[in-house]
């Protein structure tokens, strides 16, 4: 096998040496700049240097953008809750009667009553923050009877009955 393989490379060898003589010197110089081109290729790629440079301005660019769209956000979110805000308390001022029966019906009424109340006030109170318009109640109320649940601890807590060995 080791044979075969030194066989092979002598007959590449021949063949490369045979292409070689019947070059031109027009031939040979471009063979050289090809070789001198890929050289350089294989090095700024080893290297890193043109590549990690474009990838990382083009980060830093993509980067820069994000936070462009976040901060844009941010201030369009602010000025949302500002609106809502205002437009809410106007709700609340006119009708608070009213308001509160509409949170009421949207939390559900298979809920403990402590539940009920406490996602109750926490919806107002968002309401009153901006966090959500009049007109969400009804959508946003699921998610805010999710975070009421996900705020308690259920497994802290212990009846006085529970035995040690069954915690």
């Amino acid at each position: 096998m080791l044979s075969s393989s030194l066989e092979a490379r002598a007959k590449k060898a021949a063949a490369m040496r045979a292409y070689r003589a019947s070059q031109t010197p027009e031939q040979v110089a471009k063979d050289r700049e090809k070789a001198r081109l890929r050289m350089a290729a294989n090095y700024a790629r080893m290297s890193g240097t043109d590549r990690a440079r474009k990838v990382a301005r083009g980060n830093e660019a993509k980067r820069k953008q994000r936070r462009a769209r976040r901060h844009l956000a941010e201030i369009q979110r602010e000025e949302r809750r500002v609106a809502n805000s205002i437009e809410n308390s106007a709700a609340w001022t006119a009708a608070p009667e009213k308001l509160f029966a509409r949170v009421r019906k949207a939390v559900l009424s298979s809920l403990p009553r402590d539940v009920r109340d406490d996602v109750a006030s926490d919806i107002v109170l968002a309401l009153f923050d901006g966090h959500i318009a009049v007109d969400q109640i009804e959508m946003k109320a699921k998610s805010y009877i999710n975070a009421h649940y996900r705020s308690r601890d259920f497994h802290s807590t212990f009846s006085i009955d529970t035995r040690p060995w069954q915690l």
